[in-house]
């Protein structure tokens, strides 16, 4: 994930597989330890406690959307939107 780096550390992030559901992999403490956190659950939680005037995910999501090219937070609404089956 060309862009996207651990914050403290500096190593690369990338999107795994596991247990069937994607998860944001970081590797951290010197490459001995890492975390792995459900993507759709953070994105999940963000829409949802940002519809419901949670703080702070009101003000990560107006940051979030004020730094976000317009292709981007297109890119974002397309992950929300029901799959078009047909």
């Amino acid at each position: 994930m060309k862009g996207v780096d651990e914050y403290t550390e500096g190593y690369a992030v990338s999107l795994q597989v596991e247990s069937g559901e994607v998860v944001i992999c970081a590797i951290n403490q010197g490459g001995y330890d890492s975390t792995a956190v459900s993507l759709r659950g953070v994105l999940v939680w963000l829409a949802e406690n940002a519809q419901q005037g949670t703080q702070p995910a009101n003000e990560i999501l107006r940051d979030l959307q004020a730094s976000l090219t317009p292709q981007q937070l297109s890119a974002l609404r397309r992950l929300f939107a029901p799959p078009d089956i047909g």
